[in-house]
């Protein structure tokens, strides 16, 4: 008897003591916030990839190095463009935002800790938390151009429904223009509408931006651009030397044009494409 109720008591015991691993188990991994939902591997295979050029752009001096020469360039080139119209139009100058003016590091670094992609939603998010710093330079040379009497214009594929938290976060780092001087996308990412719209009452001077298609859209088709840029006739070498500063970005952007083949393709198939784009062979 007395073994029989020393057997039940134990059976019990184990059971509370499952129930208990069980129960603690489930308040760690709901409760405490530290734990994320498994994303499947072939979700996580591109986020991944972005590691180093994140880490790069965040913590690199060459990269902040960069961004200071590049716009003390600007400056150069700003003052020696800066030179009356034949038609008498003011003079301006056309920033793109995103990695040229607005540091968005923060949001890719949350891609790759989330194990996600670029998507709308999340970069909506971003963006109206009106909460990306000022990268180096950039402030300074825009109070520059306006100290040379020189427009400023802000020119971006962010949708136009942020342009409320874009206009707030520029001014929170201290970049001081009326907000009818930041175009953002409405239709198209094609840019070539809104610095027609700023031509008619500026002469463009300069432009500064993290892709060649800040400056013009035949960089849109890469072959084509890059068959121009080896033409001495076309002027295309010749004018990027001279109206364009261009800024690093080495976690997005059109270069990927290059690399994918034609089609809808899975993240497994990107990465394979990109690791197929690789050169192997050296000289």
């Amino acid at each position: 008897m007395f073994l029989d109720n020393l057997r039940s008591i134990q059976i019990k015991y184990y059971f509370l003591a499952i129930l208990g691993i069980s129960v603690f188990s489930c308040k760690t991994s709901q409760g405490t916030g530290t734990q994320t939902e498994a994303v499947a591997p072939e979700e996580n295979l591109l986020s991944e990839q972005l590691v180093m050029s994140t880490l790069w752009f965040q913590h690199s001096l060459e990269a902040k190095q960069l961004y200071i020469r590049c716009y003390e360039l600007a400056k150069v080139k700003l003052l020696a463009n800066n030179t009356p119209a034949e038609n008498g139009k003011p003079n301006a100058v056309v920033l793109d935002i995103d990695e040229t003016v607005l540091d968005n590091s923060a949001y890719e670094a949350r891609l790759i800790e989330n194990g996600e992609n670029y998507a709308s939603d999340t970069w909506a998010k971003w963006v109206n938390e009106e909460n990306a710093p000022a990268l180096p330079g950039a402030v300074e040379f825009i109070n520059f151009a306006q100290d040379n009497n020189v427009q400023v214009y802000l020119v971006s594929n962010r949708i136009e429904s942020t342009l409320d938290a874009t206009y707030n976060n520029l001014k929170k780092v201290g970049i001081n223009v009326e907000k009818d001087q930041v175009l953002l996308k409405t239709t198209t990412s094609n840019k070539d509408a809104r610095r027609d719209k700023i031509n008619q009452h500026y002469k463009i001077i300069l432009f500064i931006g993290d892709q060649l298609t800040d400056f013009s859209s035949v960089f849109d088709h890469p072959a084509e651009a890059e068959e121009l840029l080896k033409n001495d006739e076309s002027g295309l070498q010749n004018r990027l030397e001279q109206e364009f500063i261009l800024l690093p970005n080495p976690m997005y952007g059109t270069f990927e044009q290059a690399v994918y083949p034609e089609g809808d393709l899975t993240n497994e198939q990107k990465s394979e494409a990109r690791k197929k784009a690789l050169d192997t062979k050296g000289l």
